[in-house]
């Protein structure tokens, strides 16, 4: 098994110890995909990116931040790292993934790139879905069992003859069967048990019975390895081999090149995206039916008669219910901070633009929340509200816009996370103790 090293988002770290972990070439290519980021001046780095790298004999997970005080909790971390990964995962799926904005998030099937975990976990959900390799091997046998070949019996033997018509007392025959000593079953069950002992643990998969050869070489050179795979690739027209051979064939470049010669990783730069998502799948997000509601910015030029609209704001999360005959209206907007109250003070808090934003949300749909209980919320994680699904922990107004407050709301990020990969979302019973505490804090203050 490799070894684990977690470090935590947005978190600095001092050069001198990560060198500890990467040499000066990898930090290099790092910084260059800006993956992280140094402060040349202060001698620290921090990393802009959740998921984790592959160094030499090192997973290196890059946790959010809202799990730092975590940091030195690796049971703890792994586990919520497993569930994290299936959720970019996940996210990546359904969402356009640039190499710009969010790295390295791949689709499962084979694909070119820099995502060797992509790439080994096609190679064990292959295998647990259609077992090893099927390479088949023909063997033509006279009277044997299996299909009979009539053009080469007619052709090679003598037939007796009765009443004119021919009769074959002996037939050439064609046995197809899997020949399980061929190379490419045993590259294939390499490859598998490769993958197994970097990623296993981390898919989640337990017991993996695999026999390979002790080790590569034993196969064959680097050379001879490739001829055998790219020969195969060439003999075969079934979508699926095609995929399974190229994946092969990465996880041998993956080996031969060593795991430190390139950027390994598994992640996304902007995990804010990801949070949003996973917050507006969790409240039933029904922001497209309201998004022409929104009055645009109209541009006019001198002496014009003509008027031009640019975009406006749009919302994160538009949610609607009814809860004991009254209709609600929220609005709310998934925020990626490490909030915190302290005895005197705020940290990580949103921008005052942020808050002026939301509440103008509130203006705009004045007409659309008439009779209707309007609330604006703010959406940050946390894993520190024990088995609450949400908590309502405080509020921020700005007077001169509106007197009515934005609800501050922790969510559990186990709960929403689950939710995402279940296809689940919050019922009218977490709304309805949701209202409960925003009407708490109101009558409070």
């Amino acid at each position: 098994m490799m070894k684990n090293i977690f470090l935590v988002e947005q978190q600095f770290y001092g050069i001198h110890f990560l060198r500890s972990i990467f040499d000066n070439h990898y930090l290099g290519l790092l910084k260059t995909k800006k993956i992280c980021i140094e402060d040349e001046s202060k001698n620290i780095i921090k990393f802009q990116f959740v998921g984790f790298l592959i160094y030499k004999d090192k997973l290196i997970f890059i946790v959010p931040k809202y799990l730092k005080e975590y940091a030195t909790n690796e049971n703890y971390l792994f586990n919520k790292m497993k569930v994290i990964l299936k959720v970019m995962e996940r996210y990546g799926k359904y969402n356009k993934v640039t190499d710009k904005d969010f790295d390295f998030i791949e689709d499962t099937t084979y694909t070119q790139s820099n995502n060797i975990f992509s790439v080994a976990k096609f190679i064990i959900d292959d295998y647990l879905k259609f077992g090893l390799y099927q390479k088949n091997k023909n063997n033509i046998n006279l009277n044997g069992n299996g299909e009979i070949l009539w053009n080469r019996t007619v052709n090679e033997i003598e037939p007796i003859f009765s009443n004119g018509t021919p009769h074959y007392f002996n037939k050439y025959t064609l046995h197809k069967f899997n020949d399980d000593s061929n190379l490419i079953i045993e590259l294939h069950k390499w490859a598998i048990s490769f993958s197994y002992h970097y990623f296993g643990e981390l898919l989640g998969v337990n017991k993996l019975i695999i026999n390979p050869p002790y080790s590569l070489s034993i196969l064959g050179s680097e050379g001879f390895i490739r001829h055998v795979i790219n020969k195969e690739l060439n003999q075969t027209f079934v979508d699926h081999k095609i995929h399974l051979l190229k994946a092969i064939l990465a996880i041998i470049d993956f080996f031969f090149e060593g795991p430190d010669e390139r950027i390994n990783l598994f992640g996304i730069k902007s995990f804010a995206h990801v949070w949003e998502k996973v917050c507006a799948h969790a409240f039933n997000n029904c922001i497209d039916k309201f998004i022409d509601r929104i009055p645009s910015p109209t541009w006019q030029e001198l002496g014009s008669p003509f008027e031009i609209k640019k975009e406006s704001f749009i919302p994160d999360i538009i949610t609607t219910f009814k809860l004991n005959k009254q209709d609600y209206f929220w609005i709310l907007d998934a925020k990626y901070y490490d909030i915190k109250f302290t005895k005197n003070s705020l940290i990580n808090n949103p921008s005052v633009n942020d808050v002026s934003k939301q509440l103008l949300y509130e203006l705009a749909f004045k007409q659309e929340t008439k009779h209707k209980v309007m609330r604006n919320i703010f959406l940050f994680p946390s894993n520190e509200i024990g088995p609450l699904p949400l908590k309502v922990f405080g509020h921020v107004k700005l007077d001169f816009i509106s007197k009515e407050p934005i609800f501050l709301v922790y969510l559990s990020d186990e709960k929403v996370y689950n939710m995402f990969l279940n296809k689940n979302s919050f019922s009218l019973n977490d709304y309805s103790e949701l209202e409960d505490g925003m009407m708490t804090l109101l009558n409070n203050n």
